[in-house]
């Protein structure tokens, strides 16, 4: 059961595009989560708003003016925010405590704002990506409308679409290339009403443990390879996957220095920057961004001094 061409291939990244956050649960659950995505954590029903939003660059994601507090705090404490303009659901955002109008819908705005910059930069470092989303109402025109706004977003990718609907027969159907729906059961039937939201974890486990993806170390390593030309490395961030990163540097006998605002006043080492002089020469350094979260500040940083995405710099 599910051979097919969709499994033959290696992914740069595996992106949830929901419909709940039991896809982004399940990437997790089977080693497949390496970038995040706006529709990772919401409810978000309608597959055509999917495909407006790649249309638009999400100009009309979470907007102040659509959001509408739909339930005070769900089970875990958070505020259960509607936006109007898609029926998009954020549940798990904005954490218990006061609700302030219109203070808690611009938290939420910007958050999405932020995650919305993360996702763009991140996935412009990858070359074939698979897109997933579980729907059951779907249907084969949506999938078409969306694979093709997929397509016109990301010209110079290697798009592929995975569509997971609920049935009690197990298929795989291809809809058109690199487009496939698979069927099967992914609803939980078990006991437990708190694991219920995750779905089935065999029926989950069975598609994702047959996809492979390119770790991010793999794909810095090609980028070095490609794009270094005798520079030296900076990573910036000393925190997070530091130890990982600079592992790869050490392996290809590559001279590399460290910034961090944070830490690098407190570090004496004349491999680590106090500040950020290395953004003066871009022929000189190639900077590896290495946070934990995204930070806007960082890319307008390097957009100032010319920096290039994939061709100066590397964010992940």
């Amino acid at each position: 059961m599910y051979d097919c061409e969709l499994f033959d291939n290696y992914y740069d990244a595996i992106v949830s595009l929901g419909n709940s956050c039991a896809t982004a649960e399940n990437f997790k659950i089977n080693g497949l989560a390496n970038i995040s995505s706006p529709f990772d954590w919401i409810v978000s029903n309608d597959t055509s708003q999917i495909s407006k939003q790649f249309d638009t660059m999400f100009d009309s994601f979470f907007n102040l003016e659509n959001q509408q507090l739909a339930e005070n705090q769900d089970e875990e404490g958070h505020f259960v925010i509607l936006d109007k303009g898609t029926n998009f659901i954020s549940r798990h955002d904005i954490p218990k405590g006061d609700f302030v109008y219109p203070d808690t819908f611009k938290i939420l705005n910007s958050k999405f704002t932020h995650k919305v910059e993360s996702f763009y930069r991140r996935i412009s470092f990858c070359n074939k990506i698979l897109f997933v989303r579980r729907s059951k109402e779907v249907t084969n025109k949506e999938i078409i409308d969306l694979k093709q706004s997929l397509d016109q977003s990301f010209t110079d990718k290697e798009v592929h679409l995975l569509i997971l609907k609920d049935s009690p027969n197990e298929n795989i159907q291809r809809i058109k290339k690199d487009t496939w729906i698979v069927y099967s059961k992914f609803n939980y039937t078990g006991i437990n009403p708190y694991v219920a939201w995750k779905g089935d974890y065999l029926a989950w486990g069975k598609i994702f443990f047959k996809i492979k993806t390119v770790s991010y170390l793999e794909r810095l390593e090609k980028i070095l390879t490609e794009k270094l030309n005798n520079r030296s490395v900076v990573i910036w961030g000393m925190q997070g996957d530091f130890h990982e990163i600079e592992s790869v540097l050490q392996k290809n006998e590559l001279e590399y220095y460290a910034y961090d605002k944070k830490l690098s006043i407190t570090c004496e080492n004349d491999h680590i920057f106090t500040e950020p002089i290395f953004l003066l020469d871009r022929k000189k350094f190639f900077v590896i961004v290495n946070t934990g979260n995204y930070y806007s500040e960082i890319f307008e940083d390097l957009l100032e001094y010319k920096f290039e995405m994939g061709t100066d710099c590397f964010f992940y």
